[in-house]
């Protein structure tokens, strides 16, 4: 299967986790395609280009750096919700980076 078309299923896996809890609080649907486009566009860097050699520490970096630039927003909006975003960006960061390597092998 093509790397590109798993890194975008990976990443949209990552976004559905992400977006279920926004989903239920009913959040702006912009709120939620925000939080999906993040995971899908982690997903494609992480699998495709490399800043560290451990697969997990990759997609880490990666889903901080796409997600600075959100969480000054973020902490605006709500900054109780902040420490349950970063929470959950890391754990879906680090298993955006482990479940590709564990595919590839």
């Amino acid at each position: 299967m093509n790397n590109v078309f798993i890194s975008i299923l990976i990443g949209s896996a990552a976004g559905l986790v992400d977006i279920i809890p926004m989903i239920i609080k009913k959040l702006d649907r912009l709120f939620i395609l925000s939080a999906f486009s993040m995971w899908v566009s982690v997903g494609i860097l992480s699998w495709n280009l490399t800043l560290v050699k451990i697969p997990a520490l990759n997609s880490l970096l990666f889903a901080l750096l796409v997600f600075a630039p959100l969480s000054f927003l973020v902490y605006r909006l709500d900054r109780a919700a902040m420490i349950q975003v970063c929470v959950t960006m890391v754990v879906l960061g680090l298993l955006t980076g482990f479940i590709p390597a564990l595919i590839a092998g």
